[in-house]
């Protein structure tokens, strides 16, 4: 499922009961893998960093401590593809 096609309720519930969500994405550069995030989490609604999203929309974002790289990043929902059933990774 598509992070934007899942309701605010489905998302209030991952951020609250997960510690740590993994999901598929896929990346401005069209390369598409794994993730897996920690918390805190938050969705937030505000532009994208302009060198990887080139037009001026407003977009729905989690923000999430990418397990990874080490530090927080920004994950455009409608990039990402979510299980929202998942119980651990």
């Amino acid at each position: 499922m598509n992070g934007s096609e899942l309701a605010m309720s489905e998302w209030s519930w991952l951020l609250n009961n997960k510690q740590e969500l993994k999901f598929v994405y896929t990346n401005y550069k069209d390369v598409t893998k794994e993730r897996y995030v920690g918390s805190p989490m938050s969705i937030e609604f505000m532009k994208g960093d302009k060198r990887f999203y080139h037009n001026e929309d407003h977009k729905f974002f989690l923000r999430a401590f990418d397990l990874e790289k080490q530090e927080y990043r920004d994950f455009s929902l409608e990039r990402m593809v979510i299980d929202p059933t998942q119980k651990e990774f």
